[in-house]
């Protein structure tokens, strides 16, 4: 688990943070953090497709949730969410 957050941390200075979260649609802020879709701690993986940036607080909120149990959890639209996700590459 380790060597794939360190691996997160090499992968984050080639990642350009958008100016929106993909989660909540409010702005990501100049506390963005990089995501893994789906959490390490469940199998996910330190690759493009499984990282984005979110912010602050949703990064926080869904600590190692899967995006499943996290767009249930805080009410989020889960449609939106994916189709956010899908236009930026991600795998989910």
């Amino acid at each position: 688990m380790n060597e794939s957050r360190e691996l997160a941390r090499r992968l984050r200075m080639s990642f350009v943070p958008t100016d929106v979260c993909p989660y909540c649609e409010k702005p990501v802020g100049s506390e963005a953090r990089l995501d893994h879709i789906y959490p390490v701690s469940k199998g996910g993986l330190s690759m493009h497709a499984n990282l984005v940036f979110v912010c602050l607080e949703c990064n926080q909120k869904k600590s190692d949730m899967t995006l499943a149990a996290f767009v249930k959890i805080h009410n989020l639209n889960r449609d939106a969410v994916e189709a956010k996700l899908n236009q930026l590459g991600k795998e989910f």
